[in-house]
């Protein structure tokens, strides 16, 4: 079997204290064969900071994938972004992607196609003042919702904690509840 050439460009530039952007080429080429050249493009981005509102953390991040291949068409892009607000008393997150059928990485693996997935979450996290038994208590909520590229449900998955304690000795003790949806 003849053997095959791979590349991986991955520059990356940080820029404040915790933000960066950064791009991604791979290649990989069959050695003397017909087959083309396949190809993935893409970048990313996050933008951090440990001083929102003064002392609050935040985050907002976004990647982008192009895997250009002209016989399965010019649906072949990935994409997704997240927005996090993980602080102590709150906790507030949202995350979007999208894998549009023809995606296709050669290098690396993507465990599917033709989908969207959102992910809100909030919670709600307070610490006890002067407390020698708990740490903290976590009120929690979050929801994964899949669907198609046309929007039809796929599969959803609510993650409800109304009750997680966890003690100054390490121990924890949570209740949980995740009611799941798949459309088959």
């Amino acid at each position: 079997t003849e053997g095959e050439e791979f590349t991986v460009f991955r520059p990356k530039r940080l820029f404040w204290r915790q933000s960066y952007a950064g791009l991604l080429y791979t290649r990989r080429a069959a050695r003397e064969s017909d087959i083309p050249d396949r190809q993935s493009i893409g970048g990313d981005f996050q933008l951090a900071t440990a001083r929102f509102h003064g002392n609050k953390n935040f985050l907002f991040g976004g990647w982008f994938m192009k895997t250009p291949n002209a016989a399965k068409g010019s649906d072949n892009s990935a994409s997704g972004f997240r927005l996090n607000y993980p602080n102590d008393r709150w906790a507030l997150q949202m995350a979007y992607k999208f894998f549009q059928k023809s995606f296709d990485p050669k290098l690396g693996f993507v465990e599917q196609v033709d989908y969207q997935k959102y992910t809100p979450g909030v919670s709600f996290n307070p610490r006890p003042k002067n407390s020698k038994l708990v740490r903290q208590y976590f009120f929690d909520s979050r929801i994964e919702l899949f669907t198609d590229m046309a929007g039809r449900w796929i599969e959803r998955t609510y993650f409800l904690t109304p009750l997680r304690i966890d003690f100054q000795s390490g121990d924890q003790f949570s209740f949980r509840a995740e009611p799941s949806y798949i459309y088959l």
